[in-house]
């Protein structure tokens, strides 16, 4: 499995080889806030707080014996911050596009989403569509897991579904990006 050789570091480091800037985008309390408390400090809180503009957190990940220090850029998804967004595709190394199992709308929203990624980036992002709030596994959601594996594949994109609240599949999602952004894939 190639996530053995990715390692979460928990104190600074400042021997890091290079910085990775992450962005996560998608419309307003689909968990992006929710998943980088998770990542980073093993937190959830059940109560939405939107973000005001952008939020930048840090973190460090030893992968093949070296260091990254990861800049995420938690981008608000309410329509008042978006034409601020627009800066914030360039130089970027990966965007977490996130939507709501139970909300439809923020699934549709993932075309406009992409469009965006696709007229103000340059050059080889990787970019994960990942659906979350898969709380219950004996639940019906709203958004199938096969439209979220479709929808990834039309845009050639990673896909992963997680659960922020249980904390499944959150460190999982960060790894596969970094492995594959180390090995420019």
């Amino acid at each position: 499995m190639k996530n053995k050789y990715i390692v979460k570091l928990n104190s600074e480091q400042k021997d890091y080889k290079v910085t990775k800037k992450i962005l996560l985008i998608g419309d307003p309390n689909v968990g992006k806030t929710s998943f980088l408390k998770r990542y980073l400090n093993d937190e959830y809180d059940n109560i939405y707080s939107p973000t005001i503009g952008t939020n930048i957190k840090s973190s460090y990940v030893s992968c093949e014996n070296n260091i990254y220090k990861l800049n995420f850029w938690d981008v608000s998804g309410q329509d008042k911050y978006r034409n601020n967004i627009q800066s914030y595709y360039k130089n970027i190394d990966g965007i977490i596009l996130m939507y709501d199992v139970n909300d439809m709308d923020t699934f549709v929203n993932i075309k406009y989403w992409m469009s965006e990624i696709n007229k103000y980036s340059s050059g080889k992002i990787i970019v994960s569509i990942v659906g979350n709030k898969f709380d219950d596994l004996t639940s019906e959601y709203e958004v199938d897991d096969i439209l979220g594996i479709n929808i990834a594949s039309k845009f050639n994109c990673k896909y992963n579904k997680i659960s922020i609240k249980n904390n499944i599949n959150v460190d999982n999602v960060i790894y596969d990006m970094i492995f594959d952004i180390v090995h420019n894939k």
